[in-house]
């Protein structure tokens, strides 16, 4: 659902998000909580609303996540177009499984982006 438009105000979007981010951040199941940021992470990769959530209980709780969840987590704050958030992915490029590496990077890649594309003319 969270792929298409389906006429969802962004509003109701950022609302859903907010509430799924709570349960994920108290969920003790990890496949639940997984299924919960992959949720998230579509969201905010087909929505325009990462300006409008305040991730910081998300990055407090990074170090808590496992390599599984550590992905999606990333990418949410990647999509969150936050430069903020850019010191906390930096340590995330260190860590010893590769694929967090690139997760890390790419959500690096994102924000960056993000902010060339707001700094253009035009």
């Amino acid at each position: 659902v969270l792929e298409y438009h389906h006429e969802l105000k962004e509003t109701d979007i950022v609302e859903g998000v907010q509430l799924l981010l709570s349960a994920a951040l108290q969920e003790d199941n990890k496949t639940l909580r997984e299924t919960f940021l992959r949720t998230i992470s579509t969201a905010v990769s087909y929505h325009d609303i990462g300006n409008s959530i305040d991730w910081n209980k998300l990055v407090d709780a990074l170090p808590s996540l496992g390599n599984l969840e550590l992905p999606y987590a990333l990418n949410i704050l990647g999509f969150s177009g936050q430069a903020k958030y850019l010191p906390v992915l930096e340590e995330y490029t260190q860590h010893a499984d590769s694929e967090v590496r690139e997760w890390a990077d790419d959500a690096i890649d994102n924000i960056t982006s993000r902010q060339r594309a707001s700094d253009s003319p035009g």
